[in-house]
């Protein structure tokens, strides 16, 4: 009887040990399992964060928009704008545009280096805002086309005047330089020869 009493006593050693040995593998499993999760939260966020500042750095490096006025939708996603400068330029409008929303007269946003259009804007309350002052279909805009007409007639007859001062000024003045080049000519000559006798 001493041999069955010690192999039930072994045998729950046994069984406690094991007992005690799973519930420490279930404890760090569970402490893998949430460590897993915390690690997968994080490189979820950080992923997220990669992807923000992806996107700003593209945002960074697209190229500015500037401003023009649609003059004419000539079908085939392209429009006549109007730039803030004052050129009308045949240019490419995105597919992101809703097909209603670009009429003559809207304000619209362009790819400063390709000149597409990339959206419309709300129109501004001031229509000197956009450069379209020098639209002449407006009042403000003859008025505006007159002003700098006039400007640009006033500052070709300074400029005629200046030319006419000085281009007399420059003809006396090239005619004394080639005049005192011919004498320095003349004098290195007389030199050489003097230095050969």
């Amino acid at each position: 009887m001493s041999d069955n009493e010690k192999r039930p006593a072994d045998g729950s050693e046994d069984k406690t040990a094991l007992l005690t040995e799973m519930n420490r593998l279930r404890e760090e499993n569970e402490r893998k399992e949430a460590e897993k999760r915390s690690a997968e939260a994080e490189l979820f966020k950080s992923k997220k964060e990669v992807r923000e500042l992806k996107a700003e750095i593209e945002r960074m490096r697209s190229p500015y928009l500037m401003l023009g006025t649609v003059r004419d939708v000539l079908g085939n996603n392209r429009a006549v704008v109007r730039t803030t400068t004052g050129f009308d330029i045949i240019v490419s409008v995105s597919d992101f545009i809703p097909k209603g929303s670009l009429v003559p007269g809207s304000v619209v946003s362009m790819n400063a280096k390709t000149f597409a259009v990339m959206d419309v804007l709300p129109s501004p309350p001031v229509p000197i805002a956009t450069g379209s002052a020098t639209d002449e279909s407006t009042p403000m805009g003859r008025f505006v086309k007159d002003v700098l007409r006039s400007l640009e007639e006033f500052e070709m007859s300074i400029i005629e005047r200046t030319r006419n001062i000085y281009g007399s000024q420059t003809a006396h003045t090239r005619e004394q330089q080639e005049k005192t080049a011919d004498a320095r000519t003349q004098e290195r000559e007389q030199n050489v020869q003097k230095e050969d006798e």
